[in-house]
């Protein structure tokens, strides 16, 4: 006949504590139990000198709780049933209401991008500058412009030698 590990393993004063301690922090009832019980298992195989099973604590669970009981207490996360959002009530005036927009002004003109001659230019890029602000009696509204940037960083130094 075969002895069961489970049987044999003698819990000691010092293994209780640490398995209540390990038990505030996870307790395994409830929907993540299990989740919950290897937590536990790596707990008390951190603090404790000999191996302990998760079927060695269920075991010692089941002695000092009904954990049947405990599980079925349990509020479960996931009961509720899913609804469609909508907004109360006091929202619907809200709602009626068009959507404010911010028109620009007729006496202020907008900038216009400026135009660069780059044929004889090697390197360009084009930038994008936020330029003249535009100011409404509630709101300010920017308005970006595109340039043309030339960059003559480095030429010529390739091809010019050192001398001595």
């Amino acid at each position: 006949m075969a002895v069961d590990k489970t049987d044999s393993y003698e819990w000691t004063c010092e293994s209780e504590i640490q398995l209540f301690r390990g038990l505030i922090k996870h307790k395994p009832v409830g929907v993540f139990r299990h989740f919950q019980m290897m937590c536990l298992c790596n707990f008390l195989n951190s603090v404790l000198r000999e191996p302990v099973t998760p079927d060695i604590i269920w075991r010692k669970l089941d002695t000092l709780y009904n954990m049947e009981e405990l599980h079925e207490s349990e509020v479960n996360p996931f009961q509720g049933k899913m609804r469609e959002f909508s907004l109360s009530e006091e929202f619907d005036s809200l709602k009626e209401l068009e959507f404010p927009r911010v028109a620009p002004r007729s006496d202020t003109a907008t900038p216009k991008s400026s135009v660069v001659d780059t044929s004889n230019r090697k390197r360009t890029r084009k930038s994008v500058r936020w330029a003249d602000v535009l100011t409404t009696s509630d709101n300010m509204v920017q308005t970006p412009t595109t340039s043309t940037v030339t960059t003559d960083a480095g030429v010529g130094s390739s091809s010019r030698k050192r001398r001595r």
